[in-house]
């Protein structure tokens, strides 16, 4: 069953009907009513520009070694988080780097509510983690880790609460076990932030090393590292100086990709390239990456395999 996307431009929305005799009633009931909710700071990407284009190459490139990605549906009031994160830097690093990080923070959840009464908080929550869990494991319980979306051999599920779930399954992934696993199509993804620092023209290239007769979808996604942010930690405590790292900061193209093309032949080259604006009040620039990943169409069955991904730093 493919998932369908549904744009919204709020996470609550509240129904009334109006009465026009009592409208300064209603004005002032939805004015405390929604003072006591919490909601997100949500990063929309009103793209500036776009532009596709596909074509043929003869000149083949060497594939690129495959790159696993896993997906971390973590919290700031998760004491079990903290050492997830410790856990898949060390995989990460344990395999030559090959395997990226996404962390997401899921909204309606507890334990990503941000500590608000803390002086230089910030909210990761985003709706697009809450859908994303939804189609690979409902479990409110954090962290939630699933790589390349796929089913983990052993617990049979898309999303475990261990990151040493996953250990064996990276090696099969990315051929540490035999020959080193390369990917049927290459990223490289090409950054310019203009000058005035309000805007970058991401420009991404997949290219064909093999036949792919599957439908193929991109999403790309801006992470940032070496965010002071409070987080519980396994004392119970909040450490106000935690450095996150590898947060999603909004996602570029659809929760769940856009779509490029089905039968990639080798060669066949798709370039698309994406104006967006950037938030250098909020973000540290430097710390920013784009990700890019190919895989197939997002479902709830087994088939939704992420073949390859990619990070460039943003300057």
């Amino acid at each position: 069953m493919i998932i369908i996307m549904k744009f919204t431009t709020r996470i609550y929305q509240t129904k009334i009907k109006f009465i026009p005799e009592k409208l300064i009633y209603i004005f002032l009931f939805v004015s405390i009513f929604s003072s006591c909710r919490e909601e997100p700071p949500l990063i929309y990407f009103n793209l500036y520009s776009g532009s596709d284009s596909t074509y043929i190459t003869n000149n083949i490139p060497t594939a690129q070694f495959r790159n696993s990605l896993m997906e971390d549906y973590t919290g700031v009031r998760c004491a079990n988080c903290p050492d997830a994160h410790d856990a898949a830097r060390n995989l990460a690093n344990s395999h030559n780097g090959r395997m990226i990080i996404l962390s997401m923070y899921p909204t309606d959840n507890l334990l990503t509510r941000p500590y608000t009464t803390i002086a230089g908080n910030q909210d990761f929550r985003m709706v697009q983690a809450r859908d994303l869990l939804t189609v690979f494991g409902s479990d409110k319980n954090l962290p939630s880790i699933g790589l390349d979306r796929i089913v983990n051999s052993s617990k049979k599920k898309f999303l475990t609460n261990s990151v040493g779930d996953w250990s064996s399954v990276l090696d099969a992934q990315i051929g540490l076990t035999n020959s080193e696993k390369t990917s049927p199509l290459n990223i490289n993804i090409v950054n310019e932030l203009k000058p005035s620092n309000d805007s970058l023209k991401i420009t991404c290239f997949i290219t064909a090393t093999s036949n792919v007769p599957d439908s193929v979808y991109l999403t790309l996604v801006m992470l940032e590292d070496s965010i002071t942010n409070p987080q519980e930690n396994s004392l119970g405590d909040v450490d106000t100086f935690y450095k996150h790292n590898n947060v999603a900061r909004g996602f570029i193209t659809s929760t769940y990709g856009t779509y490029l093309k089905t039968n990639f032949i080798v060669g066949r080259v798709y370039r698309k390239q994406i104006t967006i604006p950037v938030y250098p009040n909020i973000w540290k620039l430097n710390n920013c990456k784009v990700l890019a990943f190919v895989h197939r169409a997002v479902n709830t069955n087994s088939n939704s395999e992420i073949w390859h991904s990619v990070t460039q730093k943003v300057k």
